[in-house]
């Protein structure tokens, strides 16, 4: 013979007699009924329900955040190429241009031109200028980048000193 353990519990409505195994979370679940898409279902002892929509929410917040992960992955880092002083080819194969940083010798001009191409300086291209008489690193970042479909191949031009740059890719 099962001894069944009462507690009286005080609520709002009056006075509630609760089994103890309900207390510890031990339920005597009945059949579940659908209710406005979740599967629900009561306690025969308590009268506490139990939804299977949180459940699904958990589900559905871990598939997003394996799915953005899995996004996040395959879009690659970037990196910063070593510093040119010269003309040369940064990366030959498609890339997206994030940035560019130019260090000028402080007392001549400095011109690097970026072309969409992966050996000469032939095609689309963008051009960055650096004054004469500037010191210190000038430049731009692009957090999204531009298409360069075919590579970054970078042209310097400086009249006479030592400019140099880095450009950063993925």
């Amino acid at each position: 013979m099962q001894q069944e353990l009462f507690v009286l519990l005080v609520s709002e409505g009056g006075l509630r007699v609760l089994n103890l195994l309900c207390k510890i979370g031990l339920h005597a679940w009945g059949k579940a009924k659908q209710w406005k898409g979740v599967l629900q279902r009561r306690c025969e002892r308590c009268g506490k329900l139990e939804g299977r929509k949180v459940k699904k929410i958990s589900f559905v917040l871990l598939f997003i955040l394996v799915l953005s992960s899995i996004s996040y992955a395959q879009e690659g880092f970037a990196v910063w190429s070593p510093r040119k002083a010269a003309d040369a080819v940064i990366v030959a194969r498609p890339a997206y241009l994030l940035g560019i940083v130019i260090t000028p010798d402080g007392t001549n001009a400095c011109k690097v031109d970026l072309y969409n191409n992966a050996s000469t300086n032939a095609g689309n291209y963008v051009s960055f200028n650096v004054p004469a008489g500037e010191a210190g690193t000038s430049g731009f970042l692009d957090p999204y980048g531009s298409f360069f479909d075919t590579g970054i191949y970078a042209d310097m031009t400086v009249a006479a000193g030592a400019c140099g740059f880095n450009v950063k890719y993925r």
